[in-house]
């Protein structure tokens, strides 16, 4: 209001100023760092009026689920009072790890090269290891694991090792071990699950005489 005064008169006016008190909002994000294909929790905090997400949506609490780096942005209130704040989510690049065999099929005891493969960060297999090849050389049909940890981010490969047959050493036995020229005897075979090939041609039998 104000009073102008001139001589003996005097005149006033006044105006009205509307103060709008803008909301001292917050935005929050579950986690600003993920991996593809995670979901986020978004969150604007003390926002009573008129909420507005770059994504359309028109609530307090959003989920998103980028696939690349991406930047939220949520404005509150009208005018010249409206706030915007904006949140980053960072997706890092989670790589799927495969595994490579130079055998698959193998007796008991034999040697296996398995290999970590589209891994840059740190290899771990099931038995311990940390070296992208390992060795081993199983008794019985054994699966592999390996995870690829890189930042973040990890995937999981698996590989199963076949063992065919028992140990893939026969046992012979003979009814007499000592015999006389023309005599006849029987020697049979033990310890083989597969097929039987004796040094004579005789196959698939598990006694010849």
């Amino acid at each position: 209001r104000v009073t102008c005064k001139i001589g003996g008169c005097m005149a006033s006016n006044s105006i009205t100023i509307n103060v709008y008190n803008a909301d001292a909002i917050n935005l929050t994000a579950s986690k600003e760092s993920i991996c593809a294909g995670e979901t986020v929790k978004l969150t604007v905090e003390n926002c009573t009026n008129n909420i507005n997400w770059t994504t359309g949506e028109r609530v307090n609490i959003i989920y998103v689920t980028p696939t690349s780096n991406t930047t939220y942005s949520v404005t509150c209130g009208t005018g010249k009072c409206q706030r915007t704040l904006t949140k980053t989510i960072t997706v890092g690049a989670a790589q799927q790890v495969t595994i490579s065999a130079d055998k698959s099929n193998i007796c008991a005891g034999t040697n296996v090269l398995l290999t970590a493969n589209n891994c840059s960060g740190t290899v771990v297999w099931s038995n311990g290891a940390n070296t992208s090849t390992i060795s081993v050389a199983p008794t019985t049909s054994s699966t592999y694991n390996v995870s690829c940890n890189n930042g973040t981010c990890s995937s999981s490969a698996s590989s199963e090792v076949v063992v065919n047959g028992g140990s893939g050493n026969p046992i012979i036995s003979a009814t007499n071990n000592t015999i006389c020229a023309g005599q006849s005897m029987t020697l049979s075979v033990a310890g083989c699950a597969s097929s039987y090939v004796w040094s004579t041609g005789v196959a698939n039998v598990s006694s010849i005489s």
